[in-house]
């Protein structure tokens, strides 16, 4: 199955709400960007995590975020690896100071593209 431009555009929307959301804390954006079944693990600033999207969301409300008019922070996608409706991305972004390489899983679901996984590490001075 080709790539299409649209697939690329799906891919990066994802992932641009991915960073967005935790960086400004929108837990609306989150939701457009995991699949309703996603799970996500990895190590956070306060050990593994291994959780539902729904508990991620919910544990996300309140938390404060970077102020939304300030510069926002500087995104790399280390790789892109697309197979037909399902793709694989390694993106890398500091937020508060803190830098995060996520593992993305993604599938496309009748033209949608969503996050089945995400496995992240934020990468402390500790």
């Amino acid at each position: 199955m080709k790539t299409t431009k649209t697939d690329i555009n799906g891919i990066l929307e994802t992932i641009s709400h991915y960073e967005a959301g935790h960086a400004l804390r929108d837990v609306g954006m989150l939701e457009r960007a995991f699949h309703s079944e996603a799970s996500i693990v990895g190590y956070g600033q306060n050990g593994l995590m291994y959780v539902r999207r729904g508990e991620y969301l919910e544990s996300m409300k309140g938390k404060p975020g970077l102020d939304p008019n300030a510069e926002r922070p500087e995104l790399k996608v280390r790789s892109l690896n697309i197979n037909g409706a399902t793709a694989n991305a390694t993106v890398e972004s500091i937020i508060g100071g803190v830098q995060y390489v996520s593992h993305l899983s993604m599938i496309r679901i009748e033209g949608r593209w969503s996050i089945v996984n995400g496995l992240f590490h934020a990468n402390t001075e500790d």
